[in-house]
């Protein structure tokens, strides 16, 4: 079971709601036949010198290459003056030029164009061709908009509308908290590991957040030594809190983010 979940949450500025930032992120495993899990597979990618992140569910070889060569035409530059549906338009382009035939899977597209301007887009690749899906970026909403890929989206759903029914409705970490929940629980062997997580803020360009598990940290699937963690890094821990590089405890002074189903 794979899971990709994306989601951009709206921040209120005066009396409307905005997009705030965007992430996408997934578990780590990654099945094979006859060989032992994969628990350090990477999911969810993101573009050092573009505002683009990536993710993909579906054959392993195809989701790697297709997105390392959508990042390198990215991070060179092209498409860099682009609207958001011209640049969707590219991507969907360079798959369909690549070699295809016999694969199939899902590859999942946000970007930002400006200061607010998000936009999402999935690809689904299949029978030698690509079909493009983009979504309406609802504006004006409370709710974070998110779309979920994979063979574990119906128990996503059904561990999000719990979280869904607190108090702590309509936010960021109930995206988060109910992907984690549902990897913590699963019963089926083909989705663990750790949670990696990749995302887009205002300004800048696409960025990997180490995640903190059982006093490790996690980068896109892979452990890193404590000694070699970057002291500029952002970490989240399972309940979406920022934690500090060193202590790997809440960073004085963040906002707590507190699970109210535990």
């Amino acid at each position: 079971m794979t899971v990709i979940v994306g989601w951009i949450p709206f921040e209120k500025v005066s009396d409307s709601y905005y997009p705030a930032s965007a992430y996408i992120a997934s578990d780590s495993r990654v099945t094979q036949e006859h060989f032992k899990n994969i628990d350090c597979a990477q999911k969810v990618f993101f573009s050092q010198n573009s505002p683009n992140i990536f993710g993909f569910c579906g054959d392993v070889i195809a989701g790697m290459n297709l997105i390392s060569h959508a990042i390198t035409l990215l991070d060179a530059g092209i498409g860099r003056e682009t609207s958001i549906e011209e640049r969707f338009k590219l991507v969907s382009d360079l798959i369909e030029r690549d070699d295809i035939q016999n694969r199939k899977v899902t590859i999942m597209h946000i970007t930002r164009k400006g200061y607010r301007g998000f936009g999402c887009c999935c690809y689904l690749v299949q029978d030698g061709k690509c079909t493009m899906n983009v979504y309406p970026i609802e504006s004006n909403s409370q709710k974070p908009f998110s779309v979920v890929f994979g063979t574990g989206t119906s128990e996503y759903k059904t561990k999000y509308a719990t979280f869904e029914s607190g108090n702590s409705a309509k936010t960021s970490r109930n995206v988060f908290q109910a992907l984690g929940s549902m990897i913590a629980s699963v019963t089926t062997p083909s989705c663990g590991g750790s949670i990696q997580l990749v995302g887009l803020y205002h300004e800048g360009y696409g960025r990997p957040f180490g995640f903190v598990q059982d006093d490790s940290v996690f980068l896109c699937g892979h452990k890193i030594p404590k000694e070699l963690v970057p002291g500029d890094i952002e970490l989240r821990n399972s309940l979406f809190e920022r934690c500090d590089p060193k202590t790997l405890m809440l960073i004085k002074g963040a906002q707590a983010q507190p699970n109210e189903l535990l």
